[in-house]
Parts: C-alpha cells; structure tokens; sequence
C-alpha cells in the first residue's frame, strides 16, 4: 500500500480492523489485528461504531511480529 494514498492519517484517524489489517499487509489477517488487542500488542479504543485501533500502532505491531519471526531458530527435523 503506497503511503501517498492512504485515505487516513495514521497518527490520528481510528482504523476498524478490517482497515488495520490491510494497513498491514497480506499476511495480516482481521483475525491477527483481534488476536494482538487480545495480547496486548495494540492499544485498541471503543467507540459507539465498534473497537478502532490507530494506524501507526497497527504498523508498529506488525513489525514488531516481524522482527521476532526472524530470531526464532529453525526447527530441526530428527
């Protein structure tokens, strides 16, 4: 997604998760957005339209998980 075209400030606008998901990428589903405010990872605001989230913090998130993706050490089949 060309930051140049986002519909939304991510330092201020409230994104559904729906949004906050394809803020973040293919591999990052609705689901992902709900299971990281469960954990804790992404600060979430209710609102009388439903849970929003803001954009920079989805980002943040998201790389975040990334980088610790990374670190994880291989599985070694026996």
């Amino acid at each position: 997604m060309d930051p140049q075209l986002l519909p939304y400030d991510l330092h201020h606008d409230l994104l559904t998760y729906a949004q906050a998901a394809e803020l973040a990428g293919p591999e990052v589903a609705e689901g992902t957005i709900r299971t990281w405010v469960h954990r804790g990872k992404l600060a979430k605001v209710d609102t009388p339209d439903g849970p929003r989230v803001l954009g920079i913090n989805v980002l943040r998130a998201e790389a975040a998980t990334r980088v610790r993706a990374r670190r994880r050490p291989a599985r070694v089949a026996a």
